[in-house]
């Protein structure tokens, strides 16, 4: 009966351990899901195959929104760029074989180079941007220097804006501390991470990787002439701005901000009689008969 009753504590004992690491298991690892880890390295060009993954949990918290979740989907693709083992697999990282092959650079119209930019989502359209689209650039300088009046206290020179060159702006009377200006009009998006514009009679599918990935460093890669990606290249790009425009955006000089415009006391636009709101002291155009609005009246001289 000793014997039989020690058994009997000993199972039990070993219940209660189990349910204990099993919950403190849970606790630490809350919420599981299922994802595919990447299982060894893999070169671009690589074909997919079930044993390139292998399923493994993670806490939900820690699943990328574009994971893949059937690699079925994967058969025939091929490995987009090198790929390190144990990543979480996510879209786009397997393609076609024609897109592989084709290359970036069989995209490229003659003359134009490709140039990268890491432009994080809130400056690129809140990373809703897709291969293809045309943006306007603006850039954002950065006050720079020191004083140099002389006093040696090392204080920051007040930032200027817009073309009051020479001009002190209080903050406390005017709100402008940047001056954007337009760097290039009509720039067009050949990529966005490791979505590209399409090729002849290629479809290609948009997934909400193609946008772009702000918490990732993203990047876009844009189609230029090599005077333009020099230029490009010559900036600050966290200092940059993308402003997304229609197909039919028609280039114009537009003009950096004037110097009454920002100075200490000017009105706002939204104080203007004459502007109120960006469409003009009228609002937002109606729609027309065809259902497209009417040019919006510029509340400002070009």
């Amino acid at each position: 009966m000793v014997l039989i009753a020690a058994i009997a504590m000993g199972v039990l004992a070993a219940f209660v351990l189990r349910s204990y690491i099993k919950d403190q298991e849970q606790k630490a690892n809350p919420q599981p899901v299922d994802v595919y880890m990447i299982t060894s390295d893999i070169k671009r060009g690589e074909p997919f195959t079930s044993a390139s993954v292998k399923k493994q949990t993670i806490p939900s918290k820690y699943r990328p929104a574009t994971t893949v979740t059937d690699v079925k989907a994967l058969a025939g693709k091929v490995a987009a760029t090198n790929l390190a083992a144990n990543q979480v697999l996510v879209e786009n990282m397997f393609v076609a074989t024609s897109i592989e092959n084709s290359g970036l650079r069989n995209r490229l119209h003659d003359g134009y180079v490709a140039i990268a930019v890491p432009i994080e989502g809130v400056r690129a359209v809140g990373g809703l941007l897709q291969p293809g689209d045309d943006v306007n650039i603006m850039v954002t300088p950065k006050a720079t220097g020191a004083s140099s009046s002389g006093g040696g206290d090392g204080a920051a020179a007040a930032p200027k804006t817009g073309a009051a060159a020479g001009a002190v702006v209080d903050p406390t009377l005017s709100p402008y501390n940047v001056g954007a200006r337009y760097l290039y009009q009509k720039v067009r998006i050949l990529s966005i991470g490791s979505s590209v514009v399409p090729q002849g009679t290629e479809v290609i599918a948009p997934t909400a990787s193609s946008a772009t990935v702000a918490t990732s460093g993203g990047s876009i890669v844009f189609e230029v002439p090599s005077d333009a990606a020099q230029t490009l290249a010559s900036m600050d790009p966290s200092t940059f701005y993308l402003v997304l425009i229609r197909e039919e955006w028609n280039p114009k000089p537009l003009e950096p901000l004037k110097a009454e415009d920002v100075k200490n006391g000017a009105l706002l636009p939204g104080e203007d009689p004459t502007k109120l709101t960006p469409y003009g002291p009228k609002g937002f155009p109606s729609a027309t008969a065809s259902g497209a609005t009417a040019a919006p009246t510029t509340t400002k001289a070009n």
